[in-house]
């Protein structure tokens, strides 16, 4: 749950760029009582569903609940963008009616507003049996919030299958073949495709790491460096052919398997540095992707951890500081860039081989089974501001010097500030082996520059 109320977590998400974010949540929001701040017992759902809702209602317990005038406060203190993702499956449009007038009469604008969270999954079919009947009821939650907030924006839920499969050969070759889920996903999407009264839709890309066959780190990590880099562009190509006009909002992506257990010493792949390189690299995709018109990180107050690392199950004391994890840098890293810049364009890296990655293809993805290459370096560069910005992301074992990458600019770098580890199980921040270190170093030209292997780079010179 967000820290809104403590001082430090203000004080570090506004360090980190003000991410943008969702109130109450993804799944939060699905089930999300604002009188009471809390997600109300809802007998309808799958047995999973409803042990998570009470695992959620728990942590929320710590805060007093997820409340509006909390969230209010947060926003007034930190400037954050968001959006709102209205219950409809189990409030009323008037009872939405009625939280937004209030939310109005704060003096909040909401700009942004989610009809519902991921509501083609099964533990939501009793109200939403097929993409007609969520049809109906998000119309009746979008005149009530037109309403209120006329100018704001409304988005349609879509399923993530052209993410996890090849939806746009599929449709083009028919669909035979495909099971039965795959097959319900895509009808849901082209049902979905037919309205025209809404400005976006909403798509979350979780990348699969597979976890169930146990890989190790560096399987784990080929995995979705692979997936993302072959289908990321066609998915985008997919939800703009299919939705044309519209915006895409990607509001949740990472890695998936928030439960999943790998060959990792029982932990998850998540929160691993190759994670962290994931988290780099997908979010310059979506930045320099031609389609994505906004997105947000799942989960970004898991960041930040409690003091020492101890469990989150207890309320700490204002003077209390979180643990900082590597995760919290590479926002960091990326503040700069993209909050004092106007333009960005991508990097063409060229005479640098590529190297290969073992993968285990899940879920039908196209990459899957044993090694294939891919790039070693990616990044952008940002400019149009008072300093330039080269963001670079060495994504192999490799060390590479700058040359092959530096783009046409008249002024020298002054500054390297890096993010890397020998290590990708590494989880920690901090000086020695098997530790992620954050480092920053004045330089005087490109030939200072080594990219370290497994390392996010910025390099920063005059506008």
């Amino acid at each position: 749950p967000y820290r809104h109320n403590h001082p430090d977590f203000i004080a570090r998400y506004i360090e980190s760029g003000s991410q943008f974010i969702r109130f109450p949540g993804g799944t939060v929001g699905n089930l999300y009582n604002w009188h009471t701040g809390f997600l109300q017992e809802y007998t309808g759902i799958t047995a999973s569903h409803e042990k998570r809702i009470k695992s959620l209602n728990g942590n929320l317990s710590l805060l007093g609940g997820c409340t509006t005038d909390a969230f209010l406060t947060f926003i007034e203190k930190t400037e954050t963008p968001f959006s709102v993702v209205l219950n409809i499956f189990s409030i009323t449009p008037e009872d939405n009616r009625a939280w937004l007038t209030s939310i109005k009469k704060a003096g909040l604008e909401v700009k942004y507003i989610e009809l519902g969270n991921e509501n083609y999954l099964n533990a939501y079919k009793t109200i939403f049996p097929d993409a007609s009947s969520y049809i109906k009821i998000a119309k009746q939650h979008w005149a009530a919030g037109r309403d209120i907030f006329p100018n704001a924006k409304y988005s349609l839920v879509t399923t993530t299958i052209a993410y996890h499969f090849d939806a746009v050969e599929s449709e083009e070759e028919g669909q035979a073949g495909m099971n039965n889920a795959v097959k319900e996903e895509l009808q849901w999407n082209e049902i979905i495709s037919r309205e025209i009264w809404h400005d976006a839709l909403t798509v979350h890309m979780y990348t699969y790491v597979n976890a169930k066959l146990g890989p190790s780190p560096e399987e784990a990590y080929g995995n979705v460096l692979s997936s993302s880099d072959a289908l990321f562009d066609k998915t985008m190509a997919y939800y703009k052919k299919k939705f044309p006009g519209k915006e895409l909002w990607v509001t949740e992506w990472n890695m998936s398997g928030f439960s999943s257990r790998g060959n990792m010493g029982g932990e998850s792949p998540l929160g691993t540095f190759g994670n962290v390189i994931f988290i780099a690299d997908f979010q310059m995709k979506l930045l320099l992707s031609a389609f994505a018109d906004c997105g947000a990180l799942h989960q970004i107050p898991d960041f930040l951890d409690m003091p020492g690392n101890e469990k989150k199950e207890r309320v700490f004391a204002d003077h209390e500081r979180f643990t900082l994890k590597p995760e919290f840098y590479v926002l960091k890293l990326l503040r700069d860039p993209v909050c004092k810049t106007r333009r960005l364009a991508p990097i063409t890296v060229a005479g640098v081989n590529k190297f290969p990655v073992q993968t285990k293809g899940d879920k039908g993805e196209k990459t899957g089974g044993g090694m294939i290459e891919i790039s070693p370096v990616t990044g952008g560069y940002f400019y149009e501001g008072k300093e330039k910005y080269l963001v670079l992301i060495n994504r192999s074992a490799a060390a590479h010097t700058i040359g092959s990458f530096v783009p046409a600019v008249n002024t020298p770098p002054y500054l390297h500030i890096s993010l890397s580890s020998d290590f990708l199980s590494a989880r920690k921040m901090g000086e020695g082996k098997g530790a992620v270190n954050y480092n920053k170093k004045e330089i005087s030209s490109f030939a200072d520059i080594q990219l370290a292997p497994h390392s996010i780079n910025v390099i920063v010179f005059n506008g």
